[in-house]
């Protein structure tokens, strides 16, 4: 039996964040792999719970994450798994989130250009600088308050999928 795009897109969000998680807490390791795992979790998250049960897979484009976190306050799963019994509250804490969504789901190649990013070198002011290289102040998964924000929430929308798988 073929299996289902959804829980795949689930699966392999929870396996890409656990890596994610993983590589945040050692601080011997370049922040970019985590942001890289983390991105992609965020993009694998929104597409499988943007895809219905049965359904063909969702699009085919990095340009996900901040639509699913909009969407994401209207999802009773990840607002249980989030352990926010208020709507209301859960809905600030969902919008609270988007700034730095934004800037997490711009860190994949192709969103960024010529820019910063997760996984490629760039050039910025006549100076190549490759991610490892780069403390990603705006999204430092080990010392920025709304990054860690992000990534607990990653970790409701995970338990979700698990709960789901």
């Amino acid at each position: 039996m073929a299996r289902d795009w959804r829980p795949a897109f689930l699966a392999q969000a929870s396996s890409d964040y656990d890596v994610a998680r993983a590589l945040a807490q050692r601080s011997d390791v370049p922040v970019c792999h985590a942001l890289h795992y983390l991105q992609m979790t965020a993009e694998k998250v929104a597409k499988g719970f943007r895809t219905a049960p049965g359904a063909a897979p969702a699009a085919r484009s990095h340009v996900a994450f901040v639509d699913f976190v909009r969407a994401a306050s209207s999802m009773p799963q990840i607002q249980h798994a989030c352990g926010i019994g208020n709507h209301r509250q859960f809905s600030a804490y969902v919008q609270s989130l988007l700034p730095v969504a934004d800037v997490l789901e711009r860190l994949a190649p192709v969103l960024a250009g010529d820019g910063r990013n997760a996984e490629y070198p760039w050039e910025h002011a006549g100076r190549v600088t490759a991610p490892a290289e780069d403390g990603f102040p705006d999204i430092n998964v080990r010392r920025d308050p709304r990054a860690m924000k992000l990534m607990q929430f990653l970790s409701c929308c995970v338990d979700a999928a698990r709960e789901e798988l």
